[in-house]
């Protein structure tokens, strides 16, 4: 089976704004991550990735044994 699409599975438009639906513009495409973290941290907006949320416990595996 070949890759899939996100943006075509789930009907996603990432140019359209979430709040009145009109078309957005790219400006810009910053690569350097020194300086996305300035901009993010000017805007007041995390400029890190929020913490990987430990695994939960398969429940299916205890009642396999059964």
């Amino acid at each position: 089976m070949g890759s899939v699409d996100g943006a075509r599975v789930f009907a996603l438009n990432v140019l359209e704004c979430p709040r009145c639906r009109s078309r957005m513009r790219i400006l810009a495409a910053i690569e350097d991550p020194v300086v996305a973290r300035k901009i993010l941290d000017c805007l007041a907006l995390p400029s890190r990735a929020p913490p990987v949320a430990p695994a939960r416990h398969n429940r299916q595996d205890e009642l396999a044994q059964f």
